[in-house]
C-alpha cells in the first residue's frame, strides 16, 4: 500500500509518497510561477499532482485540516489548492483523509502543540533522512506517517 499525503500551498506545494513499510517512494515540492495567474497556478499544481498519482498510484492521499488564517484571502487560496488536488485525487479513485494539525504534531512529536522544527527533526529521525529537507516535504511526510502510524483508514471523501 501506498499513501500520498500533500501539504498544499500556492507557491509550493510539498508531497511525498510512503509506502506502508514507511519507506519513502518518492517526495518533493510542486512549484508554480508567482508571476503567472492564480488560475494557471491552480491548473498546474492539478496537472502535476495529476501525474504523481498517475505515476506512483497511492491507495490513499492525506491532508492537514484546514485551519482559518487571520487573512481570509489566505485561506480562500489554499482551500483552492487543496481543491485543485482533490480533484486529481478523485480523478485517480484515490481515497482521501484529513489529520487535525495537532493529531499529525502530537503523532510525530508526541506534543500536539510542537513547532515546525520539531515536526521536521523527528520526520528526519523517523524516516532516517541526513540532508537538509524543505519544510513543505517534512509536513507531506509527517501526515503520511500519522496516517500508516494509526492504521485508521476510515475515509472522508
Amino acid at each position: 500500500m501506498k499513501v500520498v499525503g500533500f501539504d498544499p500551498s500556492l507557491k509550493q506545494t510539498g508531497y511525498a509518497i510512503v509506502n506502508d513499510l514507511f519507506e519513502i517512494v518518492t517526495a518533493g515540492i510542486i512549484k508554480t510561477d508567482q508571476h503567472e495567474n492564480i488560475e494557471k497556478r491552480l491548473y498546474e499544481i492539478f496537472s502535476e499532482s495529476d501525474s504523481i498519482i498517475q505515476k506512483f498510484k497511492p491507495e490513499y492521499a492525506v491532508f492537514e485540516e484546514s485551519f482559518y488564517h487571520k487573512n481570509v484571502k489566505t485561506t480562500s487560496i489554499l482551500s483552492m489548492v487543496r481543491s485543485a488536488i482533490l480533484v486529481s485525487c478523485v480523478k485517480n479513485d484515490v481515497k482521501v483523509k484529513f489529520f487535525s494539525p495537532n493529531l499529525i504534531k502530537k503523532s510525530i512529536t508526541g506534543r500536539g502543540h510542537s513547532t515546525k522544527e520539531q515536526v521536521q527533526f523527528m520526520v528526519r529521525t523517523i524516516f532516517k533522512i541526513d540532508k537538509s529537507l524543505p519544510y513543505d516535504v517534512s509536513d507531506a511526510l509527517a501526515v503520511t506517517y500519522t496516517f500508516l502510524n494509526r492504521k485508521d483508514y476510515e475515509l472522508v471523501y
